[in-house]
């Protein structure tokens, strides 16, 4: 490829837009980072949504097809910059029927818009991965971040799914040695020479370092999806009862929403914290951010991550961090806890997070998170990253 444009086409389900603006931003920063160093890259956002009625009739891919043909940018309307690819399921579908949709969707997509590229780089395997190893004999690269990928190979049809877009891929990538570990080990399969280990980038530019005159744990901040999974109720309970024994004045803000907001405004009214705890909702990169800056500490209790972004841009930004020991944070900034935070035990009950974040309160004057963020930097910088994957592009070339 030496004096040529490296063409890349970019497959993912998770992308920035309207409604979701921070839904699969670790892509975007990916995509941005290759743009700035001179490769060529398009994007293709193949959405799910609930088919009419719950079925999928041969009659909507024909009404789609005949309107594609005539205006395909209305079918395949270009957001920011990505292509969206409307991908109906039925209302009971498993790995089969959204496989069948995204297949169905991209095929007919590139049929009326072509591609026509040097690497085909799939983000999330089930079901983009299988989707475009069935349609495309362009060099595949497959980068997995799921948190849900191992439990979902543990059902026989995707895991099936999972292994034939492996064996059609060139370089199959994970976002960690964790996942890795967890992938092969629900596959059961041995973690080969293509099979690579590439890091999320952390956008340092959009999460400069806010120095912080003193450290303290009155304000609260958590980042993600407000589910069950993410450890939001039990960080609700840790805040009340931080709240009642420790320091009355603590305020937790939530950014994110999720099927778990009802729960969360009964459980603080039950425990006279509702006036201290703000839900606001999905924000945008430059919102959070912000909202970063003005906090005191995060508090993030999901016991399963694969990378854990959200706390790395928390210590870029110089906010200290609680997190458990989840597989992704003792990877990415376990040995930097001295300076930036604590990960603790999995098995923490309430009143022993509690203690730590307590004991965490009167050591602060310890902590060095101008050396942490600069320590990220040379891990996980866009330059650092973006090196690896055209690396990776150009063996396969």
């Amino acid at each position: 490829m030496l004096g040529s444009i490296l063409k890349v086409q970019v497959v993912t389900p998770w992308y920035p837009g309207p409604y979701h603006p921070y839904r699969g931003v670790f892509v975007e920063n990916q995509v941005q980072a290759l743009r700035a160093n001179g490769v060529d890259v398009a994007v293709e956002v193949p959405t799910i949504f609930p088919a009419p009625k719950g079925e999928v009739s041969p009659l909507i891919w024909d009404a789609a097809d005949q309107l594609a043909m005539r205006n395909p940018d209305f079918i395949f309307p270009s957001i920011g910059d990505a292509t969206q690819i409307p991908c109906p399921v039925p209302s009971a579908s498993g790995i089969s029927g959204r496989f069948t949709s995204f297949t169905n969707g991209l095929k007919m997509k590139r049929k009326y818009i072509p591609v026509d590229v040097d690497i085909e780089h799939v983000h999330v395997g089930l079901p983009a991965a299988a989707s475009v190893a069935s349609l495309s004999d362009t060099p595949l690269v497959i980068t997995e971040h799921s948190s849900q990928v191992a439990t979902q190979c543990s059902l026989p049809d995707a895991a099936d799914v999972y292994r034939q877009a492996l064996e059609k891929s060139s370089v199959f990538i994970c976002v960690s040695n964790f996942l890795q570990r967890e992938i092969a080990k629900s596959l059961k399969m041995e973690i080969g020479e293509s099979w690579k280990v590439v890091p999320n980038i952390v956008d340092f530019e959009s999460f400069p370092f806010v120095k912080r005159e003193k450290f303290q744990c009155l304000s609260w901040i958590y980042v993600g999806a407000l589910f069950d999974s993410k450890g939001v109720a039990e960080l609700l309970k840790v805040f009340a009862s931080y709240k009642k024994q420790i320091e009355p004045l603590a305020t937790l803000t939530l950014v994110g929403e999720g099927p778990l907001e009802p729960w969360i405004e009964k459980f603080s009214s039950s425990r006279g914290i509702y006036s201290s705890v703000n839900i606001l909702g999905v924000q945008n990169q430059k919102n959070i951010q912000n909202y970063l800056a003005q906090a005191d500490l995060m508090v993030h209790l999901s016991p399963y991550e694969t990378f854990g972004l959200i706390s790395l841009e928390a210590i870029a930004s110089g906010l200290p961090v609680i997190s458990l020991k989840n597989g992704g944070a003792e990877e990415t900034w376990g040995d930097l806890q001295s300076s930036c935070g604590r990960i603790l035990d999995l098995e923490s009950r309430v009143e022993e997070i509690v203690e730590e974040i307590h004991e965490f309160s009167l050591q602060t004057n310890n902590l060095d998170l101008r050396f942490a963020s600069e320590s990220l930097k040379k891990r996980f910088s866009s330059s650092v990253v973006t090196s690896k994957l055209i690396e990776i592009y150009e063996g396969i070339l």
